[in-house]
């Protein structure tokens, strides 16, 4: 470390050939300045600077010295600055996210990781299709189930549980069928195809999830959906949780991305991102 320091210090010197403004520059006092190169011509044991009450010159060997350590220099600057370029990322990710997936906790988590990795884009690839990650270029990948392909790396986030939920108008209407737990006259909309008891037909059918929350506010019938997706319908009292006959399975939520050493340093980021903070953004 000192001998940089007395490298730099020679340089600015040797720039302005005035002990007093180097110290200026370099924000040292001409004392530390002076110590710095005598203790630099005595390590060389060569002599530098011509130093008179009104001028500085450099030396024959001064003059070699300093295209040399310049050069040096500049190229130590500039390995420096490739090695800090790598911490600050920068490039595109393709992120894979079901339709129906939480909006706000998306919005949020990438907004505060935009603010941490500004140079990185994601790209958000909005689809309920089991993209293929290597032939759609899906960097990651939310997803409800869990994959086979070896090559690729399914973590479970977590789970949400599924309710029954209905209207407060068909709650009122079908009081007694609810209370005898009559499912045969009760009909459920099942979008994710996961209800575990028979229930009767629903006038309408759906795989969307969004359709199957509308449904089920209008008084159409009762829907069988994730918790997490409904919050805000059951907090105003759109919608009520009624009990089940039985016990209701849990939607599992994967982060699917590539197995080894294919991701590249951004998409790792953003990844343990994901993870480390799955609970804070209300993923699961």
């Amino acid at each position: 470390m000192a001998q940089l320091d007395q490298l730099h210090t020679f340089l600015v010197v040797a720039k302005t050939l005035n002990f007093s403004e180097a110290g200026r520059r370099l924000t040292l006092p001409r004392a530390t300045v002076s110590a710095r190169i005598k203790a630099l011509e005595k390590r060389l044991n060569t002599q530098l600077f011509l130093r008179s009450t009104r001028k500085v010159a450099l030396t024959q060997e001064g003059e070699a010295y300093f295209l040399v350590a310049e050069r040096l220099l500049n190229e130590l600057n500039i390995i420096e600055e490739r090695f800090m370029q790598r911490i600050y990322l920068q490039g595109e990710i393709r992120l894979s996210v079901p339709v129906e997936f939480p909006q706000q906790s998306l919005v949020s988590l990438l907004a505060d990781f935009s603010q941490l990795h500004p140079k990185v884009t994601v790209q958000i690839v909005v689809t309920d299709k089991a993209l293929n990650l290597v032939a759609d270029r899906i960097d990651i990948a939310f997803r409800g189930r869990a994959v086979t392909a070896q090559d690729l790396i399914a973590r479970k986030l977590g789970e949400t549980p599924l309710l029954l939920l209905a209207s407060p108008s068909y709650c009122n209407r079908h009081a007694a069928l609810i209370k005898a737990v009559n499912w045969q006259r009760l009909a459920v909309l099942d979008p994710l195809r996961l209800i575990p008891f028979t229930a009767a037909t629903a006038p309408v059918d759906t795989t969307s999830m969004a359709l199957a929350r509308s449904f089920a506010q209008s008084g159409t019938a009762v829907a069988l959906l994730p918790k997490q997706f409904c919050n805000d319908q059951i907090s105003s009292g759109r919608l009520e949780a009624i009990t089940s006959p039985c016990q209701l399975p849990k939607l599992p939520i994967y982060l699917v991305y590539a197995s080894g050493n294919r991701l590249s340093k951004r998409v790792r980021t953003l990844k343990d991102f994901i993870w480390e903070n799955r609970h804070k953004y209300q993923l699961v």
